[in-house]
């Protein structure tokens, strides 16, 4: 059993479609005076747009769970918040609405319960099948 942030960003990197850059979440480090005055990642280039440009798949990856994460726990987002962070309505190229009801179906969740609760109650499964010997490890 795939932990729920792993599938989240599964379902997240299908929904985006092609990956640019190695990065499947379109994460953005760029400079926006006066709301961000310096770069979160400087160590990675960014494209025109201020999106990270990642060497690989795998770090493209690992920004993503480490991107959810963060939002996770430092918000308290439901799924509907959270990927209106990755699919603003700002961007009149969206389709917000479809990306959060393609999620929430391949998810099989609430798009409006919490995250974190989510997050929470899976890792309480994973544990008690891991201590039933009903998997070996959780991922």
């Amino acid at each position: 059993m795939r932990p729920f942030i792993e599938r989240l960003a599964d379902c997240i990197t299908r929904q985006e479609g092609k990956t640019t850059n190695n990065n499947p979440g379109n994460i953005w480090d760029g400079i926006d005076p006066p709301h961000k005055l310096k770069r979160i990642w400087p160590q990675f280039p960014i494209d025109y747009r201020g999106l990270l440009v990642l060497p690989d798949e795998a770090t493209g990856r690992a920004m993503l769970l480490h991107d959810l994460r963060v939002k996770i726990s430092r918000h308290d987002f439901n799924l509907r918040q959270a990927i209106e962070m990755y699919c603003p309505r700002s961007d009149k190229r969206n389709d917000t609405d479809a990306y959060i009801a393609n999620v929430a179906k391949w998810m099989a969740i609430d798009p409006d319960v919490k995250l974190a609760e989510l997050e929470r109650e899976d890792a309480e499964l994973i544990a008690r099948l891991v201590a039933a010997g009903e998997i070996k490890e959780a991922a």
